[in-house]
């Protein structure tokens, strides 16, 4: 498979190196994701209420960062085609690459997602005027699943990244530049996002593209140049520091928040791209990888059927026990991974390309031969 790959993009003329300790990445961050949606907002409250503020933080904040690691990678992987692997950006082609990647599998989840709501007896009038508004994917205001409304945000990104490729390859390849364009985004992310005018008219969707900033430029950054791990772990010390700043309530405790996501994944991100290391190593698991190849269709379905299990549950109204609880969330977790899964086989890696995993169902076939990390792939995918 791997092999197959690399021969076509021979053929283009056209090679980059794949690090699939990103994939790897990609799982990690589609699990973080599960973990919020499955309930950790209300274990942090937990915790905030017997007086544990540190663990109700973290809790709390976390999963929510799976945000965070998934628009870095975004940069990282996007722009590692164009802003080190040669390969000319052309507009048409782009725009093509991305709407053949992104809109095939959204459009199966939306429809699914849909349909499960409109025959679904627990569900009350189906709004089919609010699921119809999100077909096109780009959508300000209410999403029908809660976690969509990043897509929009990543979508604005993708847009902007044929007029931040030129601009970049300008750039020396050395980690300096790039550093003071990424020191740059956190102080706009720290300033615009809490101006009056600006809460009052940008809508949410938008407005995130500044607050997670720091995560696309990090991304970007990882693209143009190799940090030195001196420079790597010296952004996860300062992520820390900005998270310890931003766990006590404060008019900058959100930025700060998203500003040390940033930089810790910018930290995990840099070391997984750098073969042979204990963070690639870990990351490189066949079965991380083979999560990360489907965390897109993961992040698609899981809040359908996380809902609809939800609404089932709610039937047993009195049932609140701990057992019950978790019974609740493993079953939201198993089928939202095997309708992932589902997703993934009928749909999404029709689409993608430079897969390692794509002929697995399941997670515990065999792996194929495999020895490096990198692989000569298109990663633009």
């Amino acid at each position: 498979m791997v092999a197959q790959v690399a021969e076509r993009a021979s053929e283009s003329g056209f090679f980059a190196t794949r690090v699939h300790a990103l994939d790897g990445l990609r799982g990690v961050a589609s699990l973080l994701v599960v973990l919020h949606h499955l309930g950790a907002p209300r274990l942090a409250l937990l915790l905030l209420a017997q007086g544990h503020w540190a663990l109700g933080f973290v809790a709390n904040t976390v999963g929510a960062s799976g945000v965070e690691l998934f628009f870095v990678l975004s940069g990282a992987v996007l722009g590692r085609a164009y802003l080190r692997g040669g390969q000319q950006l052309r507009l048409l082609d782009y725009a093509r690459r991305r709407l053949l990647r992104i809109f095939p599998p959204y459009l199966a989840a939306w429809t699914v997602t849909g349909l499960a709501f409109a025959l679904n007896p627990w569900q009350g009038r189906f709004e089919w005027r609010a699921w119809l508004a999100q077909v096109a994917i780009v959508r300000f205001g209410l999403h029908y699943a809660w976690a969509w409304w990043s897509l929009t945000t990543e979508v604005l990104f993708y847009a902007l990244v044929p007029l931040l490729i030129p601009a970049l390859l300008r750039l020396p390849r050395r980690p300096g530049p790039m550093l003071s364009i990424f020191a740059l985004s956190a102080v706009a992310a720290f300033i615009v996002p809490s101006t009056a005018t600006f809460r009052e008219y940008a809508p949410y969707e938008a407005a995130a593209l500044l607050v997670y900033a720091p995560s696309f430029t990090a991304g970007l950054l990882l693209a143009r140049v190799d940090l030195p791990a001196s420079l790597s772990y010296a952004s996860g010390v300062l992520g820390i520091l900005a998270l310890v700043g931003a766990a006590r309530p404060s008019a900058l405790s959100e930025a700060a928040r998203h500003l040390g996501y940033a930089l810790i994944y910018t930290c995990l991100a840099a070391r997984a791209s750098v073969e042979g290391g204990f963070v690639s190593r870990q990351m490189s698991r066949w079965r991380l990888i083979w999560l990360g190849e489907r965390s897109y269709s993961l992040f698609l379905i899981h809040c359908a059927v996380m809902m609809l299990i939800g609404r089932v549950a709610s039937t047993f109204g009195g049932t609140r026990s701990v057992v019950f609880r978790l019974l609740v969330a493993s079953s939201s977790a198993g089928l939202s991974l095997f309708a992932a899964m589902l997703l993934f086989s009928l749909v999404e890696r029709r689409f993608a390309r430079g897969l390692v995993t794509a002929e697995a169902f399941w997670p515990f076939q065999a792996e194929p031969a495999r020895t490096k990390i990198h692989d000569e792939l298109p990663v633009n995918n």
